[in-house]
């Protein structure tokens, strides 16, 4: 009994030290819960409450995970502190912030990550956020959510009806390693607009700044105003940006604002689809950005603006139906390179100046733009009257250009390449060039192409091209019995049988006596069995485990033994 009560208390102590590493529990975020939370209020005038994990004595985190059970309605933003790893699950339900002041949530420092699938695969909302106080910059970013520091993940979130006076209606991130927007909607968000309704805005309906590495992918951002910049997604400063499988629709920038971080510090409306600014690498891959407009009054980039980027990569983007003053699809200011694959920049607008479709300007940075099975066709200028794909003003640098051989419905493009320079651009000319290019010169370093599409040939018209079987030929008839030659050169000799037809050979056939008569059976010996019935031979593979059985039974009663010697010797 000793010896079997030491064994239990072996196994209790297992499973106590098991249990004190335990994975930390969830807390379920109720509006009880909500209500015996302590309500602050910020200097900028806006309440919150602080959200912590909760952790053991020995500062141990013990509940990291926010579950939401049902729909709240708070007058008050959620704000998370603290360099911890946190999660909110929304489950699908909503968070309304019901137009109140400040950032529905905010974290300062904490790495958060929000989920907002439910069980039955429907999105989560946030919405009713109100960032805009009356005068203190530090509420005046992120309606829906605002990040100060920390990496921040959203996935499965619908963010819609924010508001924001300065940057990032929806979202604004500063100063993370990480930020990552996965399936999420964003629409219905303003930017740029102060407590008493005046623009007032930089822009950025999601605002990525001083961030490392921004991944957007399966989003839509559309149907967001802002009254500057970046009415879709605005990237400021980051490293490298990511933007898969997602759709920028329908976004306006207004064009009244404060001229208060404008790259161009013109009071002007820009990047109403994308605008990426400071950026090292921009690559979009699957991405369609479409009827966007940056104000065709004075507005730059309708569908993407790029200013200071050292590349930009497109795989099978569409860009079209953007509408500008300049650069209706695509303005670049000073990017390094340009890299289009499967790519079609087409229907755009450049309302009253170049670049339909593409403008290009450099002055510090020489720009290559490459093109591989790239489309950039029906692009058109000074409010459509007149054609105009690509517009590029060289000022003290070199913009070459090279684009592949591609189709654009029944018309093809031969493709060319070409290096213009501040003494040499585009030749005068109202008929295509060798290099099939349209192009108009008014000065020694700037001008204006549009690509020499040629219709392809009719094909003749070759019939029904539905593939027929082949006609195989008919198989010879072979004769069952074949007739012989009615006059052959040798007649056939046909042998006399040994026996003639009905007769019987003389010598009968003898038939062997058989060794058991008929109707008997023989006799067969049986063996006596070398182990009497019943019982079961011991093979050598029994002998074995039932061997190991009894070793083991001896290791372990000398197991106990010994241990009980050595406890009383204790």
């Amino acid at each position: 009994m000793k010896k079997m009560s030491k064994l239990l208390s072996v196994i209790i102590a297992l499973v106590l030290c098991v249990s004190m590493v335990t994975p930390a529990m969830a807390i379920d975020l109720t509006e009880d819960y909500l209500s015996n939370l302590e309500q602050k209020t910020h200097t900028d005038g806006y309440k919150y409450v602080d959200l912590k994990v909760e952790k053991d004595e020995n500062g141990n985190v013990t509940d990291n995970t926010f579950n939401m059970t049902g729909d709240l309605n708070i007058d008050y933003t959620l704000r998370f502190s603290g360099k911890d790893d946190v999660v909110l699950n929304m489950n699908g339900h909503t968070l309304n912030h019901e137009g109140a002041s400040g950032s529905v949530i905010r974290t300062e420092k904490t790495n958060l990550t929000i989920n907002g699938e439910g069980e039955d695969g429907s999105m989560g909302t946030i919405t009713g956020g109100n960032a805009v106080s009356d005068g203190n910059t530090y509420s005046e970013n992120g309606g829906g959510v605002a990040a100060n520091g920390g990496d921040l993940t959203v996935n499965n979130v619908h963010i819609t009806g924010n508001v924001a006076e300065k940057g990032g209606s929806a979202i604004w991130a500063k100063g993370s390693d990480n930020v990552t927007l996965d399936n999420v909607l964003v629409d219905n968000a303003e930017t740029g607009t102060n407590e008493k309704g005046e623009p007032n805005a930089t822009g950025g309906t999601v605002y990525c700044k001083d961030v490392n590495k921004v991944t957007v992918k399966d989003s839509t951002i559309t149907d967001n105003t802002a009254a500057s910049a970046g009415a879709g997604l605005a990237f400021n400063d980051c490293n490298d940006v990511t933007v898969e499988n997602t759709v920028i629709s329908n976004n306006t920038s207004t064009g009244v604002g404060s001229d208060d971080d404008q790259p161009l510090d013109e009071p002007v409306p820009f990047g109403a689809g994308v605008i990426a600014q400071n950026v090292k690498n921009l690559n979009m891959t699957g991405v369609t950005i479409s009827g966007n407009t940056a104000d065709t009054a004075n507005g730059t980039g309708g569908g993407m603006y790029a200013y200071n980027v050292d590349k930009i990569s497109m795989d099978e983007v569409t860009i079209s139906g953007n509408k500008a003053y300049y650069g209706g699809g695509v303005y670049t200011n000073n990017v390094g390179s340009i890299e289009m694959n499967n790519t079609q920049i087409t229907g755009n607008t450049a309302g009253g100046a170049y670049g339909g479709g593409m403008y290009i300007y450099s002055d510090s940075t020489s720009t290559t733009v490459n093109g591989t099975n790239t489309v950039i066709a029906d692009n058109t200028f000074y409010g459509g009257s007149s054609a105009n794909d690509v517009f590029a003003y060289a000022n003290g640098v070199t913009i070459d250009m090279k684009f592949g051989p591609t189709t654009y419905g029944d018309k093809e493009f031969d493709g060319w390449s070409k290096s213009f320079e501040t003494s040499e651009f585009v030749r005068e000319g109202e008929e295509a060039d060798e290099d099939g290019v349209f192009g108009n010169n008014y000065s020694n370093n700037w001008g204006w192409m549009t690509f020499h599409w040629t219709e392809q040939p009719e094909q003749p018209d070759e019939g029904d091209k539905t593939p027929v079987p082949p006609v195989l030929p008919e198989p010879p008839v072979v004769p069952v019995n074949p007739t012989p030659d009615p006059d052959p050169e040798e007649p056939v000799e046909i042998e006399e049988p040994e026996t003639p037809l009905g007769e019987l050979p003389d010598d009968p056939v003898e038939i062997e006596e058989p060794e058991v008569p008929l109707g008997e059976l023989p006799e067969i010996e049986i063996d006596e069995p070398d182990v009497p019935l019943g019982d079961v031979p011991q093979t050598g593979e029994a002998s074995t485990m039932m061997f190991v059985v009894v070793l083991l039974a001896c290791s372990m009663g000398l197991v106990y033994v010994n241990t009980g010697k050595r406890k009383e010797n204790a």
